[in-house]
Formats: structure tokens, sequence, C-alpha cells
């Protein structure tokens, strides 16, 4: 009989290790202690949960980051919602302007009926007619550059909600 047979035992559960299982490595030796096959999954599975904290940490800073482009993207939109609510306010205001204008001409026309005052009428509308003209081309420029602002602001709004 071998006089060098050592008899190996699990740490962990007391249990007989086989000879073999410790020669082909499915037992293991650490610091002098056997962990048998029997309870590696186990000690595995302990190990396992550290690479679970780290999976969380990630977790946390892509939360964190998405929170974070959230919040830079809503004060983007807050900004944007109020240019866009100041070039209304612009829009509204040119808009009163023009309807003042008719009605000024609307009052001048009636008080000028008269035959004598006809070429100055001629000439005042005239100019009426060019400041109409000039209005109406500022007041589209400012609603195409509104549609253009809408349209971006609903394009960042659907990044934002995906």
């Amino acid at each position: 009989m071998d006089e060098n047979l050592e008899i190996y035992f699990c740490e962990i559960c007391s249990e007989s290790v086989p000879l073999q299982d410790v020669q082909t490595k499915v037992a293991v030796e650490y610091k002098g202690k056997t962990i048998g096959a029997c309870c590696l999954p186990d000690l595995r599975g302990i190990h396992g949960k550290s690479n679970s904290l780290g999976m969380t940490t990630l977790g946390v800073v892509l939360l964190l980051a998405v929170a974070g482009a959230t919040v830079f993207l809503s004060w983007r939109l807050t900004d944007e919602v109020r240019g866009v609510s100041s070039d209304m306010g612009k829009l509204s205001f040119a808009v009163a302007s023009q309807g003042k204008q008719w009605a000024d001409l609307e009052r001048r026309f009636d008080d000028s009926m008269r035959p004598d005052a006809l070429p100055a009428l001629d000439r005042k509308v005239d100019t009426l007619a060019l400041s109409f003209s000039d209005g109406h081309e500022r007041i589209l420029g400012e609603i195409l550059g509104s549609h253009t602002r809408f349209a971006l602001l609903e394009e960042t709004h659907k990044r934002m909600l995906q």
C-alpha cells in the first residue's frame, strides 16, 4: 500500500474528494484547502455576484447619462419654445399693425372723398400699398421661419421620446 496516500475532504461540506478530482482539477486546492466539485458551483455563484455589482454600477452610470441628456434636451426645448413665442409675439404685433394701417386708410379715404384730394390720396394709397407689400413679405418670412423652428422642435421632441 502507498504510504503517501492523501485523503482530501471538501472544506465546505466535509465530503470526501476523490484524488482523481484533485489531479484533474475538477476539485480545487486554494491556500491549502480543498473545495470539492460538489461545492464549486455554489462558490462560483457567490463570485458571480461581484459581476452583478459591476453591472449595477454600469446601469447607474447609464441612467445618470440618460437623465443628464434629458435635462439638457428639456432646457434646449424650453429655450426654443421661448424663441418661437417671441417670434409669435412679433408676428402678432405685425398683424395688428397692418390692421391699424388698413383702418387708418379707410378713415382717410372717407375723409378725402373730395375731387381735389384725389391726387394726394393716390400717392398715399401707393405708399400704403408698398408698405403693405413690405409688411406682407416680412410676415411671410416670420411664418416660414416659425414653421422651420416648429419642425425642429417636433424633431427634438421625437428624439427625446425615443
